[in-house]
């Protein structure tokens, strides 16, 4: 009795690894698909009080979806102004935190290394910095465009 409780516990911690690492797999499409269902569960009482008011759920849909978007968008460009706007009204103790790190690094690099600050930067690749930011930057709002993408078909046709 005892070997079969052992067969069914190392069955079922098999079955646990193989889950997660498809989920680890599939991660994808799973979020998405969580995401793109929360917003079904919460836009299908506002398509059926629509429909039952007698639009066209085409339409419906189509109002709901597009309303969605404009609040996410605003919501986003709000958040996206305040953020730029308190950083400006910080910039210049932002800049003295700045001076005092590039200082004491400054002074790091001289004392350890016995070289030049003004040689070490100059010497250093900007541009290449500068690059893969802008890369990783782009990299990452390529990626959310494409959740925002897999979200909307999964509404789509998920309310049709």
């Amino acid at each position: 009795m005892s070997s079969d409780k052992v067969i069914a516990v190392s069955l079922s911690s098999i079955l646990v690894l193989a889950v997660g690492f498809v989920l680890s797999i599939a991660k994808g499409i799973v979020i998405p698909m969580i995401v793109a269902l929360l917003f079904a569960f919460m836009l299908y009482p506002v398509i059926r009080f629509l429909t039952k008011a007698g639009m066209p759920r085409l339409f419906a849909i189509l109002i709901v979806l597009s309303g969605l978007f404009r609040f996410s968008f605003i919501w986003f460009f709000l958040i996206l102004y305040s953020s730029i706007n308190a950083f400006i009204n910080q910039y210049p103790w932002y800049l003295e935190q700045f001076k005092d790190i590039y200082s004491d690094f400054s002074f790091q690099i001289m004392q350890r290394f016995n070289i030049s600050t003004t040689d070490f930067l100059l010497e250093y690749d900007w541009g290449k910095v500068a690059r893969t930011f802008l890369l990783s930057i782009s990299d990452a709002l390529t990626s959310m465009i494409g959740y925002v993408f897999i979200v909307i078909l999964i509404l789509v046709f998920l309310f049709l």
